[in-house]
């Protein structure tokens, strides 16, 4: 509901060692970055430069729908460079 109240402990999710549900993870991606992407494209870039056990989940997002904005540009170019699965 509040991305930005959720943002402090979805980036702990992302960037926690394994036993994690990397499902889970691409859902809340895919949420934040379908409803306020252009708020939020720095720090995804961001984490997964930080915390690289975050490509994956970030890379295998599903994000499409609205009309096309900077944020989803670049989350989108951010998948490719990740190696986003076909």
């Amino acid at each position: 509901i509040d991305p930005e109240a959720g943002w402090d402990e979805l980036r702990a999710r992302l960037c926690a060692r394994p036993l994690r549900d990397d499902l889970f993870l691409q859902d809340l991606i895919e949420d934040l970055m379908f409803n306020d992407p252009d708020a939020f494209i720095d720090r995804i870039e961001t984490l997964v430069t930080e915390c690289p056990q975050a490509r994956e989940p970030v890379a295998a997002a599903y994000v499409d729908g609205r009309a096309r904005t900077p944020g989803r540009e670049r989350f989108w170019s951010l998948q490719e460079r990740l190696g986003r699965p076909k």
